[in-house]
């Protein structure tokens, strides 16, 4: 029972530790190449039929990744730009989008934070806990992950911040509310 409860209290900074996309499989080399066979010879008899050119067929190329769903952000936080001067040389986080502002314990989730391009790391927080999301492209950080089953008494609002940093130190953050209910 405590081990549940602690994964409850952390689900919102498993986010990001989770299920990563399946990576591309590595296209294989192609068999060589046979020369198609000519016409046959009609074998001596009186009962020999002529036999069809063969067709060349090519052997099957290298199999096509499945395409991976794209989640639905139902929640889209966009923080309203601070004045020119004063955000001059910041990090910044454009937006921030999560499947649903209400969590339901059992079900996936997914996030994506869209940065500026010079962000390198982009840090969940929450109970205490810190989770690295994984960076997709510049400015761009998503991962997916399942919310595990909880007691009752962990369905409440939890305060997640979201920290951009980039190499030199710089930081920007957002807290956003999160709800956990049945």
């Amino acid at each position: 029972m405590m081990r549940r409860a602690l994964a409850a209290l952390t689900f919102l900074c498993t986010v990001a530790a989770a299920q990563q996309p399946p990576p591309a499989p590595a296209p294989q080399p192609a068999p060589p190449q046979t020369p198609a066979p000519g016409p046959t010879a009609p074998a001596p008899g009186p009962t020999s039929l002529p036999t069809a050119v063969g067709t060349p067929t090519l052997p099957p190329g290298p199999p096509t990744p499945a395409p991976t769903p794209t989640p639905v952000y139902r929640y889209v936080y966009a923080p309203t730009p601070a004045p020119a001067p004063s955000n001059a040389g910041l990090p910044r986080i454009f937006e921030i989008d999560v499947t649903d502002q209400i969590l339901h314990p059992n079900s996936d989730i997914a996030l994506r934070v869209v940065t500026s391009p010079e962000v390198q790391t982009v840090i969940a927080s929450a109970l205490g806990r810190d989770i690295a999301i994984p960076q997709l492209a510049p400015g761009v950080f998503a991962a997916q992950s399942h919310i595990p089953d909880v007691p009752f008494f962990l369905l409440r609002t939890y305060d997640v911040e979201f920290r951009a940093a980039t190499v030199d130190g710089r930081i920007a953050s957002v807290t956003l509310p999160f709800r956990l209910g049945r």
